[in-house]
């Protein structure tokens, strides 16, 4: 579980850095791809992101078809506005990483998929879930979390940093 956060960290890392930044801005669970070596099961899994070029496509989609931008890892910003898709800047896929994190770590996807149960719990009551230390967690994937207790995006961490902790 923590090779696949630490991978996914350093890819949006990378994107988030190039000398002209890429961000995904539609990140969840479902265009993360892991590839795991059945030969060799002592192999370390390869982490890999989906959808990277579909952003014209997700912005146009809605105007001619019933399509929704948001998903449940979507950052507050996104389900406020859930029909129409803004920019994607780092830090909704600092937002997204997190509540994807809770989704690995939980084993359970946040809000039971529900997306209006996701707006009614992060927009309305401006809350987050929440990460509890137990055995499972590691110390060091909790400054990973922190992410989500904010919920404006301005101060949500570049990804740099979650890639170096």
């Amino acid at each position: 579980k923590f090779h696949v956060l630490v991978e996914l960290a350093k890819i949006m890392n990378t994107l988030h850095t190039l000398s002209t930044p890429i961000a995904h801005g539609s990140l969840n669970s479902h265009n993360i791809f892991v590839e795991i070596d059945e030969q060799d099961p002592e192999a370390i899994p390869k982490v890999k992101i989906g959808e990277l070029e579909l952003g014209d496509f997700k912005r146009y989609a809605n105007m001619f078809f019933s399509y929704r931008c948001t998903n449940v890892s979507s950052p507050p910003e996104c389900l406020k506005q859930a029909k129409n898709r803004l920019d994607p800047t780092p830090q909704m896929d600092i937002y997204s990483f997190a509540m994807i994190m809770w989704e690995i770590l939980y084993e359970r996807v946040p809000f039971d998929g529900d997306i209006q149960a996701a707006k009614e719990y992060v927009v309305d009551e401006d809350a987050r879930p929440i990460i509890f230390t137990n055995q499972m967690v590691h110390s060091q994937s909790l400054s990973l979390a922190d992410v989500q207790s904010n919920a404006h995006y301005s101060e949500r961490p570049e990804s740099v940093m979650l890639a170096q902790d």
